[in-house]
This record gives C-alpha cells, structure tokens and sequence, in this order.
C-alpha cells in the first residue's frame, strides 16, 4: 500500500509498506519549478513510485534525483532514468557528467550486477 501525504508546503512524502518485509519505504518529493525527487526505491517500485508522484505532477518534469548512499531502497529505479534520456548527472562525488547519460546509467547497472552479482538492485 502506497501513501501519498503532502507533509509541508509543497513537500509529499510517498510511504509504501511492504508487509510481507515489515518493511515502510520513502520517497520525496519537492514540487517546484525544477521539481525534485529523493530517492528512487526499489527497482521493483518503479512503477509505483511513478504513479505515485503522478497524483501530483507529470512524472516527466522531475527535474532532479537525488539519494542519500547508494542502496537498493535509495537508487534502485536509476534504470528507469536512463529512459528519460537525461543530458547531465550531478553524482555527490566527483565531477558532474554531461553527454550520453542514458548510456552511463546502463553501463552503471552493469557495473552493480558484476560487482554485486546480482541484477535486481540497480
């Protein structure tokens, strides 16, 4: 189950529990002129997410990701940015990227499947 709760002017917080996890997840969302989202969730919540943050405004005008570390719950759904086809990546260390970010997100899961061994996280 997936709430939406608008918890300051502009500000919602989207909380989906799993039950079957005991487990409460959130993302962020700031509506703006350059809208922010905080933290992505699972890549299995992607579509969730996304109707969630439909309920209040057009998931294609987020103009910003942003996660706190890099887990499965905070960035998980970066696959579904690459289909966006976003021009620049603002990472939290190291310089920014501008080009084909589409192509460095994918090449990113890669990474994550080789390093982790796994390829539902990233």
């Amino acid at each position: 189950m997936t709430i939406v709760t608008e918890i300051a002017q502009d500000v919602y917080r989207i909380s989906t529990y799993m039950s079957e996890r005991n487990l409460q997840i959130n993302q962020f969302l700031v509506r703006d002129d350059e809208p922010l989202l905080w933290h992505t969730g699972h890549k299995f919540l992607f579509q969730t997410v996304r109707d969630a943050v439909a309920k209040i405004l057009d998931p294609a005008g987020v103009r910003w990701i942003g996660f706190s570390h890099f887990e499965a719950d905070e960035c998980g759904s970066l696959n579904g940015l690459a289909a966006l086809n976003p021009k620049t990546l603002a990472v939290m260390h190291g310089s920014s990227f501008s080009g084909d970010c589409s192509r460095s997100l994918r090449e990113l899961g890669t990474v994550i499947k080789d390093v982790v061994g796994r390829s539902d996280i990233g």
